[in-house]
């Protein structure tokens, strides 16, 4: 597979399709569409946007996905309209905190690139295969925990409350 990608590349409609599939999965996976199975599989095609793209370019097509899923996960945000608040304020809120939001989607898809370091140009060894695996849920847990801290924190849905249903795996957690 890695070797039929490399040869194919990866033209901007499948960049565009992976992050707009990723932020799908994602809105999917909290309320009100209660579907948490699709975090599982989420970030995948983030992930191989970002194996098979420079830093910058990663950055983008995570920004374009962190924006997306933001923008569906906050849009409760604009009912604050129907409580009193100018429709214009609460927009604006909005869309600058599912901007803000995508920041660290854009991140995380930058510093997978960078783990991959060039994933396309040459085969993975085990070792890489082992960093990369250990790497990016560090990474993800990690800017989640940034996000959820950070100038006073933002900790609205993270990926693990999307399996709040899931009854036998939060008595695991």
């Amino acid at each position: 597979v890695q070797e039929m990608l490399r040869a194919l590349g990866l033209p901007q409609a499948a960049r565009f399709t992976g992050a707009v599939v990723t932020a799908v999965l994602l809105a999917a996976s909290f309320p009100p569409w209660d579907a948490p199975e699709g975090a599982w599989v989420a970030l995948v095609p983030l992930l191989l946007v970002s194996f098979f793209s420079a830093p910058r370019t990663a950055a983008r097509w995570g920004l374009v996905s962190g924006a997306l899923f933001w923008l569906a996960n906050l849009r409760w945000m604009l009912a604050l309209a129907r409580s009193g608040a100018p429709l214009v304020a609460a927009a604006a809120g909005w869309i600058l905190l599912a901007g803000y939001c995508a920041l660290y989607m854009a991140a995380f898809a930058a510093l997978v690139s960078v783990a991959a370091g060039g994933v396309a140009d040459k085969p993975w060894g085990l070792g890489k295969r082992l960093g990369l695996t250990c790497a990016i849920p560090l990474l993800w847990v990690g800017l989640e925990f940034i996000r959820s801290n950070l100038l006073g924190g933002f900790a609205w849905n993270t990926l693990g409350t999307s399996q709040f249903l899931n009854i036998p795996l939060i008595r695991l957690a």
